[in-house]
């Protein structure tokens, strides 16, 4: 049997995060969101899912980041579902963010929500420029120990795209 151990904290290193573009128009947000965090949540504990549409600048459709905890994880993913369908009929691009495409975030998720505060920067000399920033308000909970603690973090996170 294969153990993991896995640190519930947020992931910073970008070893852990895919970004997938080519997702189609035609499909609404929540749709999206569900299918992905469906075919993604079977390799390892998310982090986050985040989907979003293109720029105006690009083809309508959208594209979507996920974080796992566990860059095994992420890994596995990336190799399985790369270049497949997924849940529509052309095949999605995946890539884990390079080393140096998210800087160090603060904070941690648990029983809380997320909400993306600014997205998606113009082109900037043929490279796409992105910057996520999230607002998490989160309320961690022991009820059998009587005990809870409310937080409240920003995450930013920084990375360019080639125009692959």
């Amino acid at each position: 049997m294969e153990v993991d151990i896995i640190e519930f904290k947020a992931p910073t290193e970008s070893n852990k995060a895919l970004f997938i573009w080519d997702l189609q128009a035609g499909y609404s947000h929540a749709y999206i969101y569900e299918r992905v965090f469906s075919a993604f949540s079977s390799f390892g504990p998310l982090f986050l899912v985040k989907v979003l549409p293109n720029s105006p600048s690009v083809s309508p459709g959208f594209y979507s980041l996920v974080k796992f905890y566990c860059s095994r994880h992420a890994l596995q993913a990336q190799r399985s579902t790369d270049g497949t369908l997924l849940f529509q009929s052309t095949p999605v691009k995946l890539k884990v963010l390079p080393s140096d495409s998210l800087e160090e975030g603060q904070g941690h998720k648990a029983n809380g929500r997320s909400q993306e505060v600014s997205g998606r920067s113009p082109k900037v000399s043929g490279r796409s420029k992105t910057r996520l920033r999230y607002r998490c308000l989160l309320e961690l909970s022991f009820p059998q120990h009587d005990v809870s603690s409310r937080g409240v973090a920003v995450i930013e996170e920084t990375f360019s795209l080639s125009g692959e």
